[in-house]
């Protein structure tokens, strides 16, 4: 519940150990908070992060109602991972569901937690939310904007793959015309393969010449 919980600097590390990784000198133990039991979840309703604050957790994932919109968000349970380190203000903005800083969860997207409907916003909160809401947003555009470019780069390093292979045996341009004029089930994965521009690896190329050859003769 937004406000409930004071930003705090390092809390106490309690709860059930789930992880222990050993670097050099150093041992990083992830542990689910005892005091601090959470989902975290997206609604694709409202295109926003929420945070469910319970009583109790067992569940890495829970699906639960949003408050806003009344559609489901599936959560994933808040997971703490102890570090020495206070917590920074930016972990209030969080929205996925590790919480890595001395806080172990307890600011972790809290700014995205619901609000008692007895409490008043005041303007600070207002603005912080809406901070977080810009600031969500545009992490969210610049993911699906490196996304893009790396589908298309990915298309490109394909097809170029393609083109080399196709290149490669003079005789393999007629076979791939077959393929897609084929309508036998027996060459369907070869189809979706070159109309996707994936090259054939050498035992699929044996196997649709065969198929091939075998529909000539018939």
């Amino acid at each position: 519940m937004m406000g409930s919980v004071p930003l705090t600097g390092q809390v106490p590390l309690t709860g059930q150990v789930v992880d222990v990784q050993k670097g050099r000198g150093s041992v990083r133990q992830v542990t689910t908070a005892e005091s601090i039991f959470a989902y975290l979840g997206i609604c694709e309703n409202c295109k926003v992060p929420r945070r469910l604050d319970v009583t109790s957790a067992d569940d890495k994932t829970r699906p639960f109602e949003c408050w806003v919109c009344g559609h489901d968000v599936m959560g994933e349970r808040l997971v703490a991972e102890y570090t020495d380190e206070d917590c920074a203000h930016d972990c209030r903005y969080a929205w996925t569901s590790h919480c890595i800083c001395g806080c172990n969860g307890a600011n972790h997207g809290r700014i995205w937690a619901r609000r008692v409907s007895s409490d008043e916003e005041t303007e600070t909160e207002a603005l912080e939310r809406f901070q977080a809401m810009v600031r969500f947003t545009r992490i969210k555009l610049e993911n699906l904007r490196r996304e893009k470019t790396r589908r298309e780069e990915d298309g490109e390093k394909r097809e170029a793959a393609f083109t080399e292979w196709l290149e490669a045996d003079s005789s393999r341009e007629k076979m791939v015309m077959d393929i897609l004029a084929s309508t036998t089930p027996l060459l369907n994965k070869a189809r979706i393969m070159v109309e996707n521009s994936e090259r054939l690896n050498p035992r699929q190329e044996r196997q649709a010449r065969s198929i091939l050859a075998s529909q000539a003769r018939s």
